[in-house]
């Protein structure tokens, strides 16, 4: 009955869940490792950039040791967990295993806004440029392999299915154009009162650090919004050839807007000409929105494919018989013909 299937469906979705993944395993344990080292390297680099503070520690650069601290520790004994195979079953579990990678997520999202956008930062300077490079890369490196450990406890909780390449590229977009969005704001309010001329006004020269500044905060905001709604729509609705029509127009559209930004942002006198948050993040945009609008023109060039390949199906085939009859085919009442249609 109807009744039964959907309980054996219900039933196989939750043994889905809740089976562990062979194949899982050494992933998870690479991501906790990664993530137990690369946490031990910001503590120590904020520890090391602590002892050299003649006028003493903030509670920003405080913060920045005790965090990294705090999560290498609890990486390193889930790490040890996975090694053993009654300890992973509990690491495997959402309750525990993803509820700690979630903590942790957060924890350093939030260690991450105080590392790059305080104004004692030991990682950047008050415009965005990097003073320490362990703590600046590790502090990103540690924040990625903890999204990537969250997302695999929670696709598999959720029962989410794999979501086409495109997908991928806009949440890209969504990523980096805020990242974009938090250094161009982050420079800006380090400069807003000195982009003020004596009688009040603001500064008019186009190419501005101000005015520069103020466009990357515009970019930023403006990809994020527009890349994070392309997203939702296609990740609630099937894909149709109008939207890919339209994501490519947008795609193209922010190849240009962020190779201009490029430009603009990156060069002599701009906020991102030295290497930082706002400089990575712009020239990522770039390169990734040449990647959605090829990956929107291949779908469409697959779906092409598949229409033409459905079409050729159903078309009738003609095959050519040849003829073979004697004499004797004359009296048959039966016409011959060259060609028989085959449906």
């Amino acid at each position: 009955s109807m009744a039964d299937t959907d309980s054996f469906r219900e039933d196989e979705d939750t043994a889905t869940v809740n089976t562990i993944n062979p194949n899982e395993r050494p992933r998870r344990l690479r991501r906790w490792g990664s993530l137990a080292v690369f946490s031990s390297v910001c503590a120590a680099s904020a520890w090391d950039a602590g002892q050299n503070e003649a006028d003493g520690v903030t509670t920003a650069q405080r913060f920045m040791f005790i965090l990294p601290l705090a999560v290498a520790s609890t990486c390193y004994v889930i790490f040890v967990m996975c090694l053993s195979d009654i300890a992973y079953i509990f690491v495997d579990d959402f309750r525990i295993g993803g509820a700690v990678a979630i903590i942790i997520f957060l924890s350093w999202l939030s260690n991450i806004v105080v590392t790059m956008h305080a104004h004692t930062s030991f990682a950047v300077n008050s415009i965005g440029e990097i003073k320490f490079a362990n703590l600046y890369y590790f502090s990103w490196a540690s924040i990625i392999v903890a999204g990537l450990q969250m997302k695999t406890y929670t696709t598999k909780r959720l029962g989410v299915k794999p979501k086409s390449l495109v997908l991928v590229m806009w949440f890209a977009i969504v990523k980096v154009s805020f990242v974009m969005f938090g250094g161009g704001l982050h420079i800006w309010l380090n400069i807003a009162n000195t982009c003020k001329m004596r009688n009040g006004e603001w500064q008019n020269e186009p190419l501005s650090f101000c005015n520069r500044t103020a466009f990357s905060v515009i970019v930023g905001t403006t990809g994020t919004v527009i890349a994070f709604l392309v997203m939702v729509v296609r990740a609630i609705r099937q894909v149709t050839r109008t939207q890919l029509y339209v994501e490519m127009i947008l795609s193209g559209t922010f190849v240009l807007v962020f190779g201009l930004a490029a430009a603009v942002i990156t060069s002599i006198g701009g906020p991102g000409q030295s290497v930082g948050d706002l400089y990575y993040s712009t020239w990522l945009s770039f390169l990734v929105s040449i990647g959605v609008c090829i990956s929107c023109y291949d779908e469409l060039l697959r779906d092409n494919y598949m229409r033409n390949k459905k079409t050729s199906k159903r078309a009738p085939m003609m095959i050519e018989i040849p003829e073979t009859c004697t004499s004797t085919c004359s009296t048959s009442t039966t016409p011959t013909t060259s060609f028989r249609r085959m449906d």
